[in-house]
């Protein structure tokens, strides 16, 4: 089956016979593909499914060594990365997000000459800072991702880095 057809077929079981699908063939079809199209869903009466092309940008979020959530993430602060949570997923953008456990439950995986591999507690590179969790994003360019990242930093409270993917 072509490409384009399989992924009208994959669309029409997965949002129903009344959805068009205007398809590229790029591999790719739910989600993300290999060239960084995004399957966008509108809803209403002009209910149209299509395949947009956008850059993929790594926002992460940084915390000092021995953050703690608990006591420095307060109901409103919580409230805030939810509400931005939310509004990437309308706006569209948010491909992925995920927040990471403490570095000291880290693992390092380190190739050595010989072929085989050591795996050391902790993380790889010793810093005052780490990287506590991060978005995928699509935007149109880096200006529209930096604005998610200024959005990122007011609601995380902390720093924040905005990084384009190859591709």
């Amino acid at each position: 089956m072509p490409a384009a057809n399989k992924a009208i077929t994959i669309a029409h079981k997965k949002f129903g016979l009344n959805s068009l699908l205007l398809a590229f063939d790029c591999g790719g079809i739910d989600g993300v593909c290999s060239c960084h199209c995004q399957v966008v869903r509108r809803s209403g009466d002009s209910e149209v499914n299509h395949l947009i092309k956008k850059q993929q940008y790594w926002v992460s979020v940084y915390r000092p060594h021995g953050f703690d959530h608990s006591a420095s993430l307060d109901a409103t602060a919580r409230h805030n990365i939810d509400k931005l949570n939310d509004e990437m997923v309308a706006a569209g953008v948010r491909v992925f997000v995920g927040g990471l456990r403490p570095v000291s439950e880290a693992k390092s995986v380190m190739l050595t000459d010989d072929g085989t591999f050591n795996v050391a507690d902790g993380e790889y590179l010793k810093a005052d800072t780490y990287v506590d969790g991060f978005w995928i994003l699509n935007c149109q360019d880096i200006e529209e991702a930096l604005e998610w990242g200024r959005k990122a930093a007011a609601a995380c409270r902390a720093a924040v880095e905005v990084r384009p993917f190859y591709g």
